[in-house]
Order: C-alpha cells, then sequence, then structure tokens
C-alpha cells in the first residue's frame, strides 16, 4: 500500500510537472506591405538602418507572443534577387547551432557573424538585432547594422 501511494504520489508531481512547464505560447503575426505602417504599429522601440544598400526592401511581419508584439521582421529583396531580413526582438534570437558563428563589434556592441550563412546577430539596449543578408557582402551586412540610428 505505502508504495502504491508513493508511486500516485510520484505520478502526480511529475504530471504536474509536465503541465506546468509545457504551457504553449499563441504565436500569431500581421504582415505589412508597407514597412512605415509596420514601424508606426510597433509598441515598442527599435533603431532602423539608415543605410538600407542595395535591397528593395517591401514588407514586414510583426510577430506577437500571446498577443503582446515581440519581434519585426523587416524583408527585401537584392538587386540579385536574393532575400534580405533585418530583425527586432525583445527576446534573444535563436542562433543556429551548426552554423560557424565569430564574434565581432557593432557600434560597439558585441555580436555574432557567420560568414557562411551570411547572418549578423547583435544586443543594442536591450533589443536583439539580426540581419540575414542574402546575398550581400560582409562589408554591406555591416554598413547596413552600423547605420541603426
Amino acid at each position: 500500500m505505502k508504495n502504491t501511494s508513493m508511486i500516485i504520489i510520484m505520478i502526480l508531481l511529475l504530471g504536474s510537472l509536465y503541465f506546468f512547464t509545457n504551457e504553449s505560447v499563441k504565436i500569431t503575426e500581421k504582415n505589412y506591405n508597407e514597412i512605415e505602417n509596420a514601424l508606426n504599429d510597433l509598441e515598442f522601440e527599435i533603431k532602423f538602418p539608415m543605410y538600407l544598400g542595395d535591397v528593395n526592401w517591401d514588407g514586414a511581419n510583426i510577430i506577437f507572443h500571446d498577443e503582446k508584439q515581440t519581434k519585426i521582421e523587416i524583408y527585401g529583396v537584392s538587386d540579385n534577387g536574393f532575400g534580405v531580413t533585418f530583425m527586432a526582438s525583445l527576446v534573444e534570437l535563436e542562433k543556429p547551432k551548426n552554423f560557424n558563428w565569430e564574434e565581432i563589434k557593432i557600434n560597439n556592441n558585441s555580436g555574432l557573424i557567420t560568414r557562411e550563412n551570411n547572418i549578423i546577430q547583435w544586443i543594442d539596449k536591450g533589443v536583439s538585432y539580426s540581419l540575414d543578408g542574402g546575398d550581400l557582402n560582409e562589408e554591406e551586412l555591416l554598413k547596413i547594422a552600423e547605420s541603426l540610428g
């Protein structure tokens, strides 16, 4: 009887641990054809690049976690037709582990670059930024990132 009670208690504890740690977050997004409209609707402050490079920036998404804005994605196409994405997020952006990341500085902020995948990430005043450069060269990527105003 004592062993049965102990097993039941363990099952209840494990079940409650599973229940409370696996609460799902509802993720939704709102799409914009005009970047200016997305920036106007954004409820948190970000810095936006002053230099936009040879990219036709043509849309944005605001991402919500449980109805709270957490990230903006601004996307465009390079002159050669490759996708380019600029992101600003209140939550730290994921860094794929299979990429080779190297440390860099962007406007005196610590950052990371993966040259083989043409992505840079950094944090500035509590906001995580990422620039996925498509076919842009490293110099152009850094020029865009360092132009945050």
